[in-house]
């Protein structure tokens, strides 16, 4: 027996395809990994990080109490925020493939059917008032404002329906604004989201920031969320094996261990 009968190397390994590098702006381009939900889906390794995350929307939209509407990621570059956004994405718009996944990983996950769902990666599409975005995602025709809209806009704007917010490098769009008063009045939107979210489940903001000591996440920090800043390091050996290895999952460790010593044995004779 050798290691090659143990583990089996994915394909695009084999090719020197792989590509480790999730980016939310491919989600709507043809052939990349990003706009295959089944492929994606079957790349992802449930850390413990996503396990809470989807445990907490779960709770989020299957109970009377919804708990958080903030889900705040934070961590360096390459640290897996874009992923875990990407994942939230796939959940609530492929729910097909998303419940196999599920299923196969021992995890359940209530989600909404009706939700409109605004996915946004702010280093590819700079947006000026977040606000005017959100209206145009949800089919709603409003004059452009530099004023935040209120409570009442907002609520009669989605009449009944839910909102998910995906929003990637947030903290760079934030910055990117050079008005400091529309820069002001776009975290002060975010934080009424943020406290509408609290408050009802109709409303749920997915964001992902480098700092929590800048802004906005300096201002978010404040509310009740859902904080992953992605320090499971005893996961990540598992994340990259997984990626390589298509059988990871059923991989039982304890067949490789006397690997060694038979291999030894067998050379003796």
């Amino acid at each position: 027996m050798s290691y090659a009968s143990l583990l089996t190397p994915r394909t695009e390994v084999l090719n020197d395809q792989i590509d480790g590098v999730i980016d939310l702006q491919n989600v709507n381009r043809r052939g990349r990994l990003e706009n295959k939900p089944q492929q994606f889906l079957d790349l992802t390794f449930p850390t413990a990080d996503v396990r809470r995350v989807v445990t907490e929307i779960n709770t989020r939209f299957s109970t009377a109490r919804p708990g958080a509407g903030l889900f705040l990621f934070e961590g360096l570059k390459g640290s897996g925020k874009s992923h875990l956004l990407l994942l939230v994405y796939h959940l609530l718009s492929s729910q097909r493939q998303a419940q196999a996944w599920l299923t196969r990983h021992g995890l359940q996950c209530s989600l909404p059917n009706d939700a409109v769902v605004v996915l946004n990666k702010f280093t590819d599409l700079p947006i000026f008032t977040l606000w005017d975005f959100i209206f145009e995602k949800i089919g709603v025709h409003r004059q452009q404002s530099f004023t935040q809209p209120g409570l009442a806009e907002m609520e009669s704007a989605l009449a009944g329906r839910k909102l998910i917010l995906i929003l990637d490098e947030l903290e760079q769009g934030i910055r990117s604004i050079a008005s400091d008063a529309v820069r002001a009045q776009n975290i002060a939107f975010l934080q009424m989201l943020s406290e509408w979210g609290n408050r009802s489940n109709q409303v749920t903001v997915f964001a992902s920031i480098y700092s929590s000591q800048q802004e906005p996440g300096d201002t978010l920090k404040r509310f009740p969320r859902c904080e992953v800043q992605f320090k499971q390091v005893e996961d990540r050996a598992k994340v990259v094996l997984h990626r390589l290895f298509d059988n990871f999952l059923d991989f039982e460790p304890s067949t490789a261990i006397a690997l060694p010593d038979r291999t030894l044995h067998a050379r003796k004779y």
